[in-house]
């Protein structure tokens, strides 16, 4: 989706890139499905961006999967990185041991990017991978001495992205009260 034709609130058509060429959809309804609400944006639909005060918004993280080779791996540090030394240096959650024996890891955290921005979001990326290199080098050395990468999420996790005004928006207070 590129672009959003709006009449009096209501979405009539939308522009859109797909196999490398542009299309002009027409519908009766639109159901924004990009995740960050670019649709409404595009039309023009009243939308907030991370905390009220300081448009900070919730960290990204990339995801991913070790497995047990059965036999010692090296860990290996790409050039440039800094070593993790211990637990209280890991940016993220944490990690679980899988009953396969696989090791599903949370464990990457970026913060300061804003996800609607793609150069900000591509340097989120760039920044989540550089994690996962050095975290994945942490935990061979420190806990899983014969795993290895398995996987990683295809992109990175965002957490929050644009929240759609909407007629009504909920206090903190009516989501704690009974």
């Amino acid at each position: 989706v590129c672009g959003a034709g709006a009449k009096d609130g209501r979405i009539e058509k939308i522009r859109a890139h797909a196999c490398s060429a542009p299309l002009e959809i027409k519908a009766t309804y639109f159901i924004d499905a990009t995740g960050e609400g670019d649709l409404a944006a595009l039309a023009g639909a009243e939308f907030m961006l991370g905390h009220p005060e300081n448009g900070r918004t919730l960290h990204m993280t990339l995801v991913f999967r070790l497995f047990d080779t059965g036999r010692p791996v090296k860990p290996y540090l790409p050039p440039g990185l800094a070593p993790i030394n211990n637990d209280g240096e890991i940016p993220g959650l944490g990690y679980h041991q899988l009953p396969d024996g696989q090791v599903y890891c949370n464990i990457t955290k970026v913060m300061g990017h804003d996800p609607t921005d793609p150069l900000s979001l591509g340097a989120a990326e760039m920044d989540a991978r550089r994690q996962l290199a050095r975290v994945l080098h942490y935990l061979q050395r420190a806990y899983f001495h014969n795993h290895a990468l398995s996987s990683s999420g295809a992109r990175i996790g965002i957490r929050e992205g644009r929240r759609i005004v909407g007629d009504y928006i909920l206090t903190g207070d009516e989501i704690v009260s009974p």
